[in-house]
């Protein structure tokens, strides 16, 4: 679920930055996004061999803190970015949803 969140994410940020055009910066909206699919990519598949949560306490705690470390590790791959002028301020939301949803998960 987690990976569809991603997912859905990036896709919002793609259809935003795309609507804003092209112009220089440190990266070009073209790389900038390149590096998000790559991100995706990378991780989308390690979410995924989490597998389902189950019933058994330790378990579902055990996967929680996965998914957890999973999660900061694309807040910090995504934080890493340095996108053109015209994806930063989508670029900024998107890292401060996932370090929200972080502080969210460690209460």
């Amino acid at each position: 679920m987690q990976s569809r969140k991603l997912g859905v994410t990036l896709l919002a940020v793609a259809t935003f930055a795309a609507a804003c055009g092209g112009g220089g910066g440190e990266l070009s909206l073209e790389e900038y996004f390149r590096k998000l699919d790559a991100i995706q990519n990378d991780n989308e598949a390690r979410f995924e061999a989490q597998g389902q949560p189950v019933q058994e306490l330790q378990a579902l705690r055990d996967f929680y803190d996965k998914v957890t470390a999973l999660i900061s590790e694309v807040r910090d791959s995504l934080d890493n970015l340095d996108p053109s002028g015209e994806a930063q301020d989508a670029h900024e939301e998107m890292v401060a949803a996932f370090t929200e949803q972080l502080g969210l998960s460690r209460d």
